[in-house]
């Protein structure tokens, strides 16, 4: 969609404040999530597990980001200000707005944002609801007893 969304840009008259950037090396991508003052994913479709909502969080860059798969899950538990309410262009847009909002109303909110995902997702957190499931299921398979 790289040519549609630039045409778009061109006719909206966009071009000297939107940057379609292309593919960014790892090396790189720490230092533009730091230079941003938001993360935008409007996805439409089922998001996986939403890496680049933690990583841009992780930074300290607050994502605001549609309803789906794990952007949902991981936004529900930072604030539910940062979702758009479906994936509705007229929706995203007004939620980009209410976005830049908060980023200018909210004192610490790179700092929220790294410790929120620090203390939600650090290795530990996630072994131990791993190591959760897993019992669970064996549990479930065996009727009540690990085998």
């Amino acid at each position: 969609m790289a040519q549609e969304i630039e045409r778009t840009v061109e006719k909206e008259g966009l071009s000297k404040s939107v940057k379609l950037l292309g593919y960014i090396s790892e090396d790189d991508l720490v230092r533009y999530y730091q230079a941003s003052d938001l993360f935008v994913l409007p996805t439409e479709y089922l998001e996986g597990f939403g890496m680049a909502t933690l990583e841009s969080m992780a930074s300290g860059l607050p994502v605001i980001g549609t309803p789906l798969g794990g952007t949902k899950e991981i936004l529900m538990g930072f604030g539910e200000e940062w979702l758009f309410r479906n994936t509705e262009p007229k929706e995203i847009a007004t939620g980009i707005l209410s976005g830049i909002g908060y980023v200018l109303k909210t004192k610490d909110l790179s700092e929220k944002c790294r410790d929120y995902v620090v203390k939600e997702y650090k290795w530990e957190n996630i072994v131990g609801k791993i190591e959760e499931v897993f019992i669970n299921t064996l549990e479930e398979k065996n009727n009540g007893k690990i085998a």
